[in-house]
């Protein structure tokens, strides 16, 4: 987490924790599947770049085959007063979109700022932040094709079981293992999960 010390509460980062816990379960659980890891290898980033300017680490990890990283998990939490993180999250997708632009990029998104509590709202407060948030990365990466994003929303938070269920879904489909489960998104984009 970077920015903004004092708008890091404790639900953030617990939030962030079981992200990184159930990354490392789920890297574990695919290891036939995936090469799991924790982050972006310096000499990847060094390869692309010519010299290691950042560093890239993906709260849930990330899950490689054929040489690249295929997906990625990230949490995100936004209370009533904000949360930091918004220009480390553009620093991660410009890394990762560079690296692989078929990724992908996985976000599980709660607080009490997350979601709108006016569906029909037309301004970033009615439509709730992570709303706002999930259409700009569809514009700036899905639809130039430099990532595929998915955006997961829940003020409450998720359970354990509700974020491996998203998890698992969107790792087998990457593989081809399951069938019609990426549905068009209601925000214009290549495909959102149907979960």
């Amino acid at each position: 987490m970077s920015g903004h010390a004092e708008l890091i509460t404790e639900a953030s980062k617990i939030h962030d924790a079981q992200m990184k816990r159930l990354g490392k379960y789920m890297g574990e659980l695919y290891a036939n599947q995936y090469r799991w890891m924790k982050k972006i290898p310096k000499s990847t980033i060094e390869k692309i770049w010519g010299v290691n300017t950042q560093g890239c680490e993906p709260d849930g990890g990330t899950f490689w085959f054929d040489g690249l990283p295929q997906v990625s998990f990230e949490a995100k939490w936004q209370g009533k007063k904000g949360q930091a993180g918004y220009a480390l999250e553009h620093e991660k997708l410009s890394t990762l979109s560079t690296i692989n632009p078929n990724l992908d990029h996985i976000m599980f998104c709660s607080g009490e700022g997350c979601i709108s509590k006016n569906v029909n709202g037309k301004t970033k407060k009615d439509m709730g932040v992570f709303t706002c948030f999930a259409h700009n990365l569809k514009v700036q990466y899905d639809n130039r094709n430099l990532l595929n994003t998915h955006v997961h929303q829940s003020p409450n938070g998720f359970t354990d079981e509700e974020m491996l269920d998203i998890m698992k879904k969107h790792l087998d489909a990457k593989l081809g293992l399951s069938e019609d489960i990426v549905t068009p998104s209601p925000i214009p984009a290549r495909g959102k999960l149907d979960v």
